[in-house]
């Protein structure tokens, strides 16, 4: 008889119970392929996305706005300090939105990868919400003179923003206008450009 009998036993199905939440994580899944898509001809569109480094509460948001066939028009990055994640998100679309008025780009879709701020924005909030000047300030220009939506998208199609987000915490303190893309982030541009389809598994 095998030593502490009932010990191997609980283990067993301890493990046998890990093994079967798995599979059934994994039957109600199922993967996707997702690539970027470029706006409708005439139209632009602004991929915007917040970053957060957990270890320090630094945030920093980015955005770029590209045309139909997929050709940088214009970038932001910002140093935001410190705070949470969803502050940089809805200051992301704030940039955003501000920057793409003042080029006068009036058929412009909106692209964040927050379904938070997306549901603020196109949904119901309070006024006591901590954010709430500021995401008046993004209804108010969303519901300006022009054809604007916001969506929210997975961020396998949203990496040009992400690198730009990220790309903020290494920026002095505040916002930063980007006439051409970074050298870096070249590749994530080609990529979307050509419709690289990249991988994500989501619930059924």
């Amino acid at each position: 008889m095998p030593c502490r009998p009932n010990q191997i036993i609980v283990e067993y199905l301890l493990e046998w119970d890990k093994a079967n939440n798995l599979l059934k994580k994994a039957s109600s899944q199922t993967q996707l392929f997702l690539a970027w898509q470029p706006p409708p001809c005439g139209f632009f569109k602004l991929n915007i996305d917040g970053s957060r480094v957990s270890d320090s509460g630094c945030i920093a948001a980015g955005g770029i706005i590209r045309n139909s066939d997929g050709i940088w028009i214009v970038g932001f990055s910002a140093n935001l300090g410190h705070g949470e994640v969803f502050v940089a998100e809805a200051w992301a679309l704030y940039y955003g939105l501000k920057l793409a008025w003042q080029l006068g780009l009036r058929q412009i879709t909106v692209n964040s990868d927050s379904a938070l701020v997306v549901d603020m924005i196109n949904g119901d909030w309070v006024d006591s919400h901590p954010l709430s000047v500021l995401l008046t300030k993004c209804r108010e220009l969303v519901k300006s003179q022009w054809n604007c939506c916001i969506l929210h998208v997975y961020r396998e199609t949203n990496f040009d923003a992400d690198f730009l987000a990220k790309m903020g915490h290494h920026k002095d303190l505040g916002y930063h206008e980007l006439s051409s893309p970074p050298d870096q982030m070249q590749s994530i541009l080609d990529d979307d450009k050509n419709g690289l389809l990249r991988p994500r598994f989501v619930s059924v």
